[in-house]
């Protein structure tokens, strides 16, 4: 039988990095960790701050995304550390833009 994995979800907030550690340490295989910042430009950065914190304490994927309306948003989510971006379509203006993003 095929294991099965799990992914622990977190929205971002306060305490959302630490949350998603104890839940990989408790054995999720992997972390989804969702931006809701809206237009809030300050908590939209401070995400990629928590995201780099967060793949610095543990060592399974995390696939990140919320607020990727351009191709530069996918590029910040991946060079912030992100295994994978989440692309929601009412958000995203890529315009053909995905295939660049998927390399």
């Amino acid at each position: 039988m095929d294991k099965f994995k799990v992914y622990a979800g977190c929205i971002m907030d306060e305490g959302a990095v630490e949350a998603c550690q104890s839940m990989v340490l408790s054995g999720a295989d992997g972390v989804i960790l969702l931006d809701q910042s809206g237009e809030d430009d300050n908590k939209h950065e401070a995400f990629f701050g928590a995201l780099r914190a967060l793949k610095r304490l543990v060592d399974v994927p995390v696939f990140a995304g919320g607020r990727s309306r351009r191709l530069e948003d996918v590029k910040k989510y991946l060079y912030a550390g992100a295994s994978a971006v989440l692309l929601f379509p009412e958000e995203a203006e890529l315009d053909g833009g995905l295939s660049a993003a998927a390399g």
